[in-house]
């Protein structure tokens, strides 16, 4: 029976050390391309105002990564990668900036020229490859196509350009893995695998966190110097930027066909209430200010829905909680394509008047946005001053001058109203308060 048991165990130890190699190497078992997440992302970068446009794509039996860098909207760098869609080893790479750019081919040889633009030098790169490396700017997609479990733990050879475009090889190992939960507004709750990888003699120190299911890179950290990462770090997050909460299909000729094409019209005034308060006088109503923008949107499906997921007209925030701790901030902004079709008119005198035409039939929804003044409290200032009294039985008093003041503060209003137009030719009159 013990040894049956004995021999039991070392199977299992057998098969599960089978299972996970000591080394991944491009065309290893390990490997799954197929898993790669493709698009198109922009990644935010710690460095201020940087950004990276990224787009992975499969093209026949190849898989195409191109990073375009800028800052402040200006291009800093642009990169394209080429690997094998089988194995995922480099094929060509192209490099661009201000400095310099380069071109190589990768095979048995590296291949190619590097342009030295401020001393217009051109460098012939012609190097041996010694045995199979991945690219060392795709280490942290190569991470993503890998059998991530807590204790996976592989070395993977790295292959980057050296001092005098030499080939240098690297050993990156996973030394951590571990599992989180995050959620975002635009897509929700995600599984992720946190998976960090670190190389010692360059002390690079790389975190990479991606979508269980989905593959997608939502985050990555990186440390050059061995410091923790707090202190030293460079950060890529994903942005979302094509990621569409709203799943109702927008058509721009339709929406745009009832903004213009009819003979019905809308007539407002819009205003607020301020609240009354003993002893402070003055207009209770106060309208919108002239030149106040007033915006209409056709009250589409897609209105429908984005209005529904933000609560509230205008991208005001809704609170939104995950695992017990609120979510500030949650809202998505309307599409620059959708924007583009609502149409904006201003108030036009001073009791908040405003008009659309040439409206057709349908629901539409009316906003406005406008500062108000709110009165809020009270001051009872002394002056300094006296004012003297004299009394009837030839007496003085005197009473100290006190300054009232009522104040006011500017207070953000937002009204909005849903109309329909059932008639061509109608005209529908409204009230924003």
């Amino acid at each position: 029976m013990k040894t049956l048991l004995l021999l039991i165990i070392t199977f299992v130890f057998a098969n599960s050390t089978q299972s996970q190699p000591t080394i991944v190497e491009p065309g290893s078992n390990s490997i799954n391309s197929s898993i790669l997440y493709t698009g198109k992302f922009t990644w935010a970068s710690s460095i201020k105002d940087q950004i990276s446009l990224i787009t992975i794509q499969r093209i026949n039996q190849e898989i195409v990564i191109e990073d375009r860098t800028s800052k402040k909207g200006i291009e800093e760098s642009t990169q394209s990668i080429v690997l094998s869609a089988k194995t995922l080893e480099p094929l060509r790479e192209n490099y661009k900036n201000e400095d310099r750019s380069y071109s190589l081919q990768y095979g048995t040889k590296i291949k190619g020229t590097n342009t030295d633009f401020e001393s217009n030098k051109k460098t012939t790169i012609d190097e041996p490859i010694d045995g199979k490396h991945f690219n060392a700017a795709t280490l942290s997609f190569i991470v993503s196509c890998l059998p991530i479990s807590l204790d996976y733990r592989v070395t993977l050879p790295i292959l980057r350009m050296g001092n005098g475009w030499k080939p240098t090889y690297l050993k990156y190992k996973i030394t951590d893995v571990s599992e989180q939960k995050s959620f975002s507004c635009l897509s929700g709750a995600h599984e992720i695998w946190k998976v960090t990888v670190q190389e010692k003699t360059r002390n690079h120190r790389l975190v990479v966190f991606f979508d269980k299911s989905s593959r997608r890179i939502l985050r990555t950290e990186q440390s050059f110097d061995g410091y923790h990462l707090s202190d030293n770090t460079f950060v890529l997050a994903d942005k979302e930027t094509d990621v569409n909460p709203i799943k109702a299909k927008f058509n721009a000729d339709e929406t745009m066909a009832m903004l213009s094409g009819g003979s019905a019209s809308i007539n407002g005034q819009a205003s607020t209430k301020i609240a009354d308060k003993k002893g402070i006088t003055g207009n209770k109503t106060q309208y919108a200010p002239k030149g106040s923008l007033v915006t209409l949107i056709p009250n589409s499906a897609y209105f429908k829905e984005w209005v529904d997921y933000n609560l509230f007209i205008g991208n005001v925030s809704r609170p939104v909680y995950f695992d017990g701790i609120l979510v500030e901030g949650c809202s998505y902004p309307l599409p620059p394509e959708v924007a583009k079709t609502m149409r904006v008119t201003d108030v036009t005198d001073n009791k908040g008047s405003f008009q659309f035409d040439k409206l057709k039939p349908g629901e539409y929804l009316v906003y406005i946005g406008f500062v108000a003044n709110k009165y809020t409290h009270t001051t009872r200032t002394p002056t300094g001053d006296y004012s003297i009294t004299i009394n009837n039985d030839g007496s003085a008093s005197a009473t100290q001058i006190i300054d009232v003041k009522n104040w006011m503060t500017p207070q953000n209003i937002i009204n909005h109203q849903y109309v329909k137009i059932s008639n061509e030719g109608q005209t529908v009159n409204i009230k924003l308060k």
